[in-house]
């Protein structure tokens, strides 16, 4: 834990310095910036902001070992790990100001990518209804369509357009993949209106147009 958040927590820990060299970076920071170790009850000689580098740097060359570890950890700890993310731990344990810079950083991390978010949200649909996801799903050619469709609502008015199954998920006829040949940009209320129907013999190339629209909906 940062010194600054554990000082929140434990005011009385004397400070016998003001400053420190981080051995990673070589630069003289606050010691406020510098991790607090429980088990030798000093700081650490690297600054937060090395470690945390490293950190993902590690993790990122062993994503195995973190994903097996990850899923055995939620497995053994699942409730303490879905209470330590809620509000309601963060009040008890007076860290607000740490719970409000991660609901920050999520937010900056979607504003920055929102349509990968979007791929990952619909991703989490699809699973749930059907329970079935092709392997390597999340492609280049997904993430531009959904770009494709932020593009259009920013400039024809947000949620005008929606990207649609052609084949729908979820359907006592046929259930369609979520991938690339299955995902088409729609009139957002079309959409809706759409739900999960499925229209026998309708060709790629005339989904989307105004025949379909005639033919769906019955358009004079």
């Amino acid at each position: 834990m940062i010194l600054k958040d554990y000082l929140k927590k434990n005011p009385k820990f004397k400070i016998t310095q003001k400053t420190k060299v981080c051995i990673d970076c070589k630069k003289r920071k606050s010691i406020l910036l510098y991790d607090y170790r429980n088990d030798t009850e000093k700081l650490k000689n690297q600054c937060h902001r090395c470690v945390i580098i490293k950190k993902i740097k590690w993790k990122k060359q062993n994503r195995d070992k973190v994903l097996k570890g990850s899923r055995l950890r939620y497995q053994k700890f699942k409730k303490e790990i879905k209470y330590k993310m809620t509000k309601e731990y963060y009040e008890k344990t007076n860290q607000m100001e740490v719970y409000q810079r991660r609901i920050n950083r999520s937010k900056q991390a979607y504003q920055k990518d929102k349509s990968y978010y979007n791929l990952k949200s619909a991703k989490r649909r699809v699973i749930i209804k059907t329970q079935q996801f092709p392997k390597n799903a999340l492609t280049d050619e997904m993430k531009k369509i959904f770009e494709k469709k932020h593009e259009l609502n920013n400039s024809y008015g947000k949620g005008k357009f929606a990207v649609d199954h052609i084949i729908p998920l979820k359907n006592k006829l046929v259930c369609g993949l979520h991938n690339v040949h299955n995902l088409k940009i729609i009139d957002a209320v079309k959409n809706k209106i759409k739900a999960n129907k499925f229209i026998p013999f309708l060709s790629m190339e005339e989904y989307g147009t105004k025949k379909y629209y005639n033919k769906m909906f019955k358009v004079s």
